[in-house]
């Protein structure tokens, strides 16, 4: 049996769809067909017209599907909180995959490459993401620095892409440096994958203002810090770092797991501010390629 393009190219736009779902609040599908009908009834469309099957939006979020109403798409965007100009590029969208179902080309050309190239840029970005770390982290052990800078990677694709591809970065990102340096290191990829999570799920509810970018950043820090902790004391006795002279000339005051913890989050601090800097910078620029319809990175302060 052959395969059937236009069905594999709607899989990949129904997960983009069911992912603005759940980025809005993983709202009810009865939920999205009340506020569908609502939108359209204020429009101008009578009670009858505007009212809309809860299972017909259901089924507009699952794969394997050959056609859908563009329309309802638009509305259902607009439901989830996208703009009038984000929805009509949802229903733009939705119209490229009729056309691909029928074998036509679109008015911006064949469309089933599309798809393919989108994923290819997205492989590139997130493989460049996973050499910046491990070029960051190098760096830092050549120069004995009290720093990592082993995440900007992961901030970059979290901030574009969301968490669960910055997870990959992270993941990928350690199981490279285990394998180029010493195998322990996979083992911290459990630090990265925090800060993985929180940067892309924080970023859309607190990146809309430098302030709240900060403590984004403060957080990812700490939650950082509280993973790694006992992973140094446990495999390093808590000398797992170039900021060892800080924390032996702490230990006698405190003890080894305050001085670690103290040292580390000050470290990790600044370690994680040069990460959001630089995957900020990075991000204004891969962030106007569109990869992704509803990207963390939208929510980001401007100027």
């Amino acid at each position: 049996m052959g395969t059937d393009d236009s069905a594999i190219v709607y899989d990949a736009f129904a997960e983009d769809l069911q992912r603005l779902r759940i980025s809005a609040g993983n709202v009810s599908y009865s939920a999205i067909a009340e506020r569908v009908a609502a939108a359209r009834e204020a429009r101008g469309a009578n009670a009858s017209a505007a009212r809309v099957a809860r299972s017909t939006v259901y089924d507009a979020f699952q794969p394997g599907r050959r056609r859908v109403d563009a329309d309802l798409i638009a509305d259902i965007a607009l439901a989830l909180g996208e703009s009038d100009a984000e929805a009509a590029g949802w229903r733009a969208r939705s119209l490229e995959r009729h056309l691909v179902d029928r074998g036509e080309p679109t008015p911006n050309g064949p469309d089933p490459l599309i798809p393919r190239l989108r994923a290819a840029l997205i492989v590139a970005i997130m493989a460049a993401a996973v050499f910046m770390n491990l070029f960051g982290g190098t760096i830092a052990v050549k120069l004995q620095l009290p720093l990592f800078l082993d995440m900007a990677g992961t901030a970059l694709v979290a901030f574009v892409f969301g968490p669960w591809h910055a997870v990959a970065v992270a993941v990928a990102t350690n199981t490279l440096g285990a394998i180029t340096s010493s195998p322990e290191t996979i083992v911290f990829a459990l630090v990265n994958v925090v800060g993985a999570l929180i940067w892309g799920y924080g970023m859309r509810r607190y990146g809309r203002t430098w302030g709240r970018l900060l403590l984004l950043t403060v957080a990812v820090a700490l939650a950082c810090t509280l993973v790694s902790v006992p992973l140094n004391v446990l495999m390093y006795s808590g000398m797992g770092h170039a900021s060892n002279a800080y924390v032996i000339a702490m230990e006698a005051a405190s003890g080894i797991v305050p001085a670690v913890f103290s040292v580390g989050f000050l470290v990790s601090i600044v370690d994680k501010v040069i990460a959001t800097l630089v995957a900020v910078i990075l991000a204004r620029w891969v962030a106007r390629l569109e990869l992704v319809p509803r990207a963390p990175w939208r929510a980001a302060p401007r100027g």
